[in-house]
């Protein structure tokens, strides 16, 4: 019994150190988040002139975040009912926001918010630009060119800061 339990014992631990080295995580680091030119400059914008930012990039909402940036659009524990108090004024949709969920926005030039549970834990909202500033949002990461947000009625300007493969960082002027 007493070689068979140190066999078993030995074949555990080779597995567990066998499993740590293979496993990417620990073969990657943190380097992946703190060395990405993005997250950086996120950090550097945020410390010379901080704001609140929000995220239009899809699966990616928590970029912003992981740069130490406050962001609307994030994942939430907790409904922020101050901000769905803006986009969903009668609460008609509460029962969509009401819960666990990560926050997906994209901005619109029309005059109506929508908010709609794209799966689970996911929260899809479109926020006007008038309400942009009722949510004093002063910078937007996207995936998407903004530019033609800047000829709309309510004097809201998108200033490109900078440009990556596949995001764009904008500050907004009201």
């Amino acid at each position: 019994l007493t070689k068979r339990t140190v066999w078993i014992v030995i074949s555990c631990i080779a597995i567990g150190i066998f499993g740590g080295i293979a496993a990417n995580p620990l073969q990657i680091g943190v380097s992946v988040v703190e060395e990405n030119p993005l997250i950086e400059d996120i950090r550097i914008i945020q410390k010379t002139d901080p704001g609140k930012w929000i995220s239009q990039t899809a699966w990616a909402e928590n970029i912003p975040t992981l740069a130490g940036a406050p962001t609307i659009s994030s994942l939430h524990y907790y409904p922020d009912f101050n901000l769905w108090k803006v986009l969903d004024p009668t609460g008609a949709k509460s029962d969509i926001y009401n819960r666990f969920a990560h926050l997906r926005f994209s901005v619109t030039d029309s005059d109506n918010s929508e908010i709609t549970l794209s799966s689970n834990d996911v929260v899809a909202a479109t926020v006007p630009l008038r309400d942009l500033k009722i949510l004093k949002v002063k910078y937007i990461l996207s995936m998407d060119n903004l530019d033609d947000f800047n000829h709309n009625s309510y004097g809201i300007s998108f200033n490109l800061i900078k440009s990556y493969p596949g995001f764009y960082i904008y500050k907004i002027q009201y």
